[in-house]
């Protein structure tokens, strides 16, 4: 594949990654209007993730671009690249390093943490805490319904500001 053919494919993915986080982003406004906190909250946080993505897709092709060139295709480099496009807490860890700015220190450690990855489990699966690798058999079940409207509304909030950001900067930029 030449390298203005590659180009164009990452161009098509990181834009595709963008219009599905915008959808993911609705869908979870919609769920947070009819009080479906915990899927208001999954939702969001894979908006997040796929925000994350685009941007990664962006910054990857733009800093290749100006460096060396991309990395030869199916090799190493690009290989791990793409890998990591599909491991959410890269996506999420990326987000917080891109958003740097914008986002407090506190939720920067949490990511950085994987409790955000934690929570969105807990938001979607009822089960029994984990120590160590193992399942605390004596520990209290946890249920979706403890994701609550907080937790929903600071992550679509966050979403829907970087989103108009990244919507500013695509208009002064053309």
């Amino acid at each position: 594949m030449s390298k203005a053919r590659r180009i164009s494919k990452f161009g098509k993915l990181s834009t595709e990654a963008m219009k599905n986080a915008v959808r993911l982003h609705v869908d979870s406004i919609l769920l947070f209007n009819n009080k479906s906190f915990p899927s208001a909250f999954s939702l969001a946080v894979l908006a997040l993730e796929e925000i994350s993505k685009s941007d990664w897709i962006d910054h990857y092709v733009e800093t290749s671009e100006t460096n060396n060139g991309l990395p030869e295709p199916d090799g190493d480099e690009e290989q791990k690249f793409v890998m990591y496009l599909n491991i959410h807490t890269k996506k999420q860890a990326i987000f917080v390093n891109q958003q740097y700015s914008e986002i407090a220190p506190s939720f920067y450690e949490y990511v950085q943490a994987n409790k955000l990855e934690y929570k969105k489990q807990k938001s979607n699966y009822v089960g029994l805490e984990r120590v160590k690798g193992k399942v605390n058999t004596k520990s209290k079940i946890s249920l979706p319904t403890q994701t609550k409207e907080r937790d929903a509304k600071k992550i679509i909030s966050l979403n829907n500001d970087v989103i108009i950001a990244q919507c500013k900067r695509n208009n002064q930029n053309g």
